[in-house]
Protein backbone atom coordinates (compact mmCIF):
# COMPACT_ATOMS: atom_id res chain seq x y z
CA UNK A 1 0.00 0.00 0.00
CA UNK A 2 1.41 3.37 -0.98
CA UNK A 3 1.72 6.25 1.45
CA UNK A 4 -1.15 8.11 -0.23
CA UNK A 5 -3.40 5.06 0.00
CA UNK A 6 -2.60 4.69 3.70
CA UNK A 7 -3.44 8.32 4.36
CA UNK A 8 -6.76 8.05 2.52
CA UNK A 9 -7.52 4.77 4.31
CA UNK A 10 -6.96 6.22 7.77
CA UNK A 11 -8.83 9.44 7.03
CA UNK A 12 -11.85 7.42 5.88
CA UNK A 13 -11.50 5.08 8.87
CA UNK A 14 -11.54 8.03 11.26
CA UNK A 15 -14.60 9.56 9.57
CA UNK A 16 -16.58 6.31 9.52
CA UNK A 17 -15.56 5.53 13.09
CA UNK A 18 -16.61 8.96 14.29
CA UNK A 19 -20.00 8.66 12.58
CA UNK A 20 -20.80 5.27 14.06
CA UNK A 21 -19.39 6.22 17.45
CA UNK A 22 -21.63 9.28 17.68
CA UNK A 23 -24.64 7.33 16.43
CA UNK A 24 -24.06 4.58 18.99
CA UNK A 25 -23.47 7.10 21.76
CA UNK A 26 -26.73 8.93 21.01
CA UNK A 27 -28.60 5.64 21.15
CA UNK A 28 -27.02 4.63 24.46
CA UNK A 29 -27.80 7.95 26.17
CA UNK A 30 -31.38 7.75 24.84
CA UNK A 31 -31.29 11.00 22.89
CA UNK A 32 -34.79 12.40 22.32
CA UNK A 33 -34.40 12.24 18.54
CA UNK A 34 -33.36 8.58 18.68
CA UNK A 35 -36.29 7.75 20.98
CA UNK A 36 -38.68 9.50 18.63
CA UNK A 37 -37.23 7.77 15.56
CA UNK A 38 -37.44 4.29 17.06
CA UNK A 39 -40.97 5.02 18.28
CA UNK A 40 -41.97 6.31 14.84
CA UNK A 41 -40.90 3.12 13.08
CA UNK A 42 -42.38 0.91 15.81
CA UNK A 43 -39.18 -0.61 17.15
CA UNK A 44 -38.85 -1.32 20.90
CA UNK A 45 -36.57 0.84 23.02
CA UNK A 46 -34.42 -2.12 24.09
CA UNK A 47 -33.52 -2.60 20.41
CA UNK A 48 -32.19 0.97 20.30
CA UNK A 49 -29.79 0.16 23.13
CA UNK A 50 -28.78 -3.11 21.44
CA UNK A 51 -27.99 -1.32 18.17
CA UNK A 52 -26.05 1.35 20.06
CA UNK A 53 -23.86 -1.28 21.73
CA UNK A 54 -23.34 -3.05 18.39
CA UNK A 55 -22.28 0.20 16.72
CA UNK A 56 -19.74 1.00 19.44
CA UNK A 57 -18.36 -2.54 19.36
CA UNK A 58 -18.20 -2.29 15.57
CA UNK A 59 -16.10 0.88 15.82
CA UNK A 60 -13.72 -0.84 18.21
CA UNK A 61 -13.51 -3.79 15.82
CA UNK A 62 -12.67 -1.53 12.90
CA UNK A 63 -9.47 -0.48 14.67
CA UNK A 64 -8.38 -4.03 15.50
CA UNK A 65 -6.81 -5.62 12.38
CA UNK A 66 -7.91 -9.11 13.38
CA UNK A 67 -11.58 -8.08 13.56
CA UNK A 68 -11.85 -5.45 10.81
CA UNK A 69 -13.68 -7.62 8.31
CA UNK A 70 -16.16 -8.91 10.89
CA UNK A 71 -16.78 -5.44 12.28
CA UNK A 72 -17.33 -4.01 8.80
CA UNK A 73 -19.80 -6.80 8.00
CA UNK A 74 -21.68 -6.18 11.24
CA UNK A 75 -21.90 -2.45 10.63
CA UNK A 76 -23.02 -3.12 7.07
CA UNK A 77 -25.87 -5.31 8.34
CA UNK A 78 -26.93 -2.54 10.73
CA UNK A 79 -26.93 0.00 7.89
CA UNK A 80 -28.86 -2.30 5.55
CA UNK A 81 -31.44 -2.86 8.29
CA UNK A 82 -31.75 0.88 8.82
CA UNK A 83 -32.27 1.44 5.09
CA UNK A 84 -34.92 -1.29 4.83
CA UNK A 85 -36.84 -0.03 7.88
CA UNK A 86 -36.65 3.56 6.60
CA UNK A 87 -37.97 2.57 3.19
CA UNK A 88 -40.77 0.49 4.74
CA UNK A 89 -41.90 3.28 7.06
CA UNK A 90 -41.13 6.44 5.08
CA UNK A 91 -41.28 5.24 1.49
CA UNK A 92 -38.45 5.12 -1.02
CA UNK A 93 -37.89 8.88 -1.14
CA UNK A 94 -37.89 9.22 2.66
CA UNK A 95 -35.68 6.17 3.08
CA UNK A 96 -33.05 7.46 0.71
Amino acid sequence: MTKTNKIVYYVLLVLVSFGFLMSGYLKLVADATQLQTFGLVGLPIWFMYFIGVCEILGVIGLWLPKFQKWAACGLEIIMLGAIVVSIMELGVVGGI
